[in-house]
C-alpha cells in the first residue's frame, strides 16, 4: 500500500514539474513574440523618413452631444455673452477638412481647407514646422499669420492631424512609442484575422496624466497585422474596471505604398463620451497619392510669407509687414 502512494506521489509531482515547465515555456514563447511585434513597429515607423499626401477629414458628432457641450459652455460664460449673441463652437459643427501634408520627423507643412456644413464658410491656411519649435501659421483668407511655439499651438489640432488620426485613441502617440512607454503595460492577448490580415492582440493599460484630474488610467486593445507594416487595424478603448463601457474605436484600411511599406488609406473614428450606443463624436479619415521617402530640397519646409501681409510673432510679441525685410528669429 505504501509503495502504491510513494508511486503515486512520484507521478503527481512529474505531471507537476511537467505542468510548471510547460507554463514558463508557454510564457517564454508569449513573452518572445511580444518583442517580436514591438520590435517589427519600431522597425516599419524607422523605414519612414518623409512621407506626403492628401487627405480629408469628414468630422461630425452627435445632435445630443453638441447639446449638452453647448449647454454646458452657455453655463460658464452666460455672464460673459452679451444678449442675443449666438454661440458657436467649431469643435461641435460639421466640417469637412481637405488639404495637403509632407512629414519629416519633427518637420512638417500641412495645407488645408476647412468647410463648415451650417453655413459653408471656408477657412484656410498653412502650418509649416521647420524646427519642431517655430511654426508659422498662415491665414490665407485673413490676410496674416502667426510665428508661435508649436507645442502649444499643435494641442487644438491634434484631432485634424493626419499623422494622429489613426491613434487618437492612443493619445496622439506613435505606435511604438505607446507600446515602449515605461508607463504602459502590455499583454499579448492572441491572434485574430480581420478582413483577411491575421492579426496580433495586444492589450495596454496606459497611465497617464489629466488636467486638473490627475492619474488616469485606460486600456487600449489593438490588433496589429505584421504583414502590412505592423500597423494598426483595428483598436478599442475602453473603461479600466467595464471592458463593455467602450470610449472610442478605429478602423484601419491599410495600402502598401512600395516594397513593403504600408500606411493608412481610411481611418474611422468614434468616441462614445456619453456612453451610448451609437457614437457622440464621428471622423473619417481618406489618404490618396501618398509618397514615402522622397528626396527633398531645402525648401520643403520653408513658408511662403508673400502669400500674407501681416505676421504676428508671438514669441517677441511683435507685429511685422511682410513687404518690409523680417528680423531674424532666435
Amino acid at each position: 500500500m505504501k509503495r502504491v502512494w510513494k508511486y503515486t506521489l512520484i507521478i503527481i509531482l512529474v505531471i507537476g514539474f511537467n505542468f510548471c515547465t510547460s507554463m514558463l515555456k508557454a510564457e517564454d514563447a508569449e513573452s518572445d513574440l511580444l518583442n517580436f511585434v514591438k520590435a517589427g513597429v519600431r522597425n516599419s515607423e524607422d523605414l519612414i523618413n518623409n512621407i506626403s499626401f492628401n487627405y480629408f477629414v469628414d468630422y461630425d458628432v452627435s445632435s445630443r452631444w453638441r447639446e449638452v457641450k453647448l449647454a454646458e459652455i452657455q453655463e460658464r460664460n452666460s455672464s460673459k455673452l452679451p444678449s442675443g449673441i449666438e454661440l458657436r463652437v467649431p469643435t461641435l459643427e460639421h466640417k469637412l477638412h481637405t488639404g495637403s501634408a509632407l512629414f519629416e520627423g519633427s518637420k512638417f507643412n500641412i495645407k488645408r481647407k476647412q468647410i463648415s456644413s451650417s453655413d459653408q464658410e471656408i477657412f484656410e491656411d498653412e502650418i509649416v514646422v521647420s524646427d519642431g519649435l517655430i511654426l508659422t501659421e498662415l491665414k490665407l483668407k485673413e490676410n496674416h499669420g502667426y510665428l508661435s511655439n508649436s507645442i502649444n499651438a499643435r494641442r487644438a489640432d491634434l484631432m485634424f492631424d493626419p499623422r494622429n488620426f489613426p491613434l487618437l485613441f492612443l493619445d496622439g502617440k506613435s505606435l511604438s512609442s505607446a507600446l515602449m512607454d515605461t508607463n504602459t503595460t502590455c499583454v499579448l492577448t492572441g491572434s485574430e484575422e480581420i478582413q483577411g490580415a491575421m492579426c496580433h492582440v495586444i492589450e495596454m493599460l496606459m497611465t497617464f496624466e489629466t488636467p486638473g484630474e490627475g492619474q488616469k488610467q485606460v486600456k487600449r486593445k489593438c490588433w496589429i497585422a505584421p504583414d502590412k507594416g505592423f500597423l494598426i487595424k483595428k483598436g478599442i478603448s475602453f473603461q479600466v474596471d467595464a471592458p463593455d463601457k467602450i470610449f472610442s474605436t478605429v478602423e484601419c484600411n491599410l495600402k502598401e505604398i512600395a516594397g513593403g511599406l504600408w500606411y493608412y488609406s481610411d481611418v474611422t473614428f468614434q468616441s462614445f463620451p456619453m456612453s451610448t450606443q451609437e457614437p457622440d463624436v464621428f471622423a473619417a479619415l481618406g489618404l490618396s497619392d501618398i509618397v514615402i521617402n522622397q528626396d527633398l530640397g531645402d525648401e520643403a519646409f520653408v513658408a511662403d510669407i508673400s502669400k500674407v501681409q501681416t505676421i504676428y510673432d508671438t514669441i517677441a510679441e511683435i507685429q511685422y509687414n511682410t513687404k518690409t525685410p523680417l528680423p531674424e528669429v532666435e
